[in-house]
């Protein structure tokens, strides 16, 4: 399902622009036809934007630390984009916290249908 996302991606908006992103950590929500998704609540949430002003970090600092665009940082905060598995890793280990501390998931809002074997 991920190469399907990221192929549509790359036709969406070319090869070299997904790979920058891509290296930034940074993953977009793209459907199978191509769209973008445009849910307006996301279905991860987090807490990162407290979790960086308790440490009175600002969005280009938290950037600097995870090796990312302070607008990564800023599409992050506000559910624009969820981050790709190694960006959380990351993220987890420069608050010393359990992903599950700083992500959580709610499939109520996630317009995907999810179904069990």
């Amino acid at each position: 399902m991920a190469c399907l996302r990221l192929w549509a991606f790359q036709l969406l908006v070319g090869i070299g622009f997904s790979h920058s992103w891509l290296r930034c950590g940074v993953s977009v929500k793209v459907s199978l036809h191509g769209d973008i998704d445009e849910r307006t609540e996301s279905a991860m949430q987090n807490k990162l934007k407290v979790l960086r002003a308790e440490r009175n970090w600002s969005q280009a600092e938290l950037a600097e630390r995870l090796g990312v665009s302070r607008q990564t940082v800023n599409a992050l905060e506000t559910g624009k984009y969820d981050p790709s598995l190694p960006l959380t890793f990351k993220i987890s280990h420069i608050f010393q916290l359990p992903i599950e501390e700083i992500f959580q998931y709610d499939p109520e809002s996630d317009g995907r249908k999810i179904t069990y074997p």
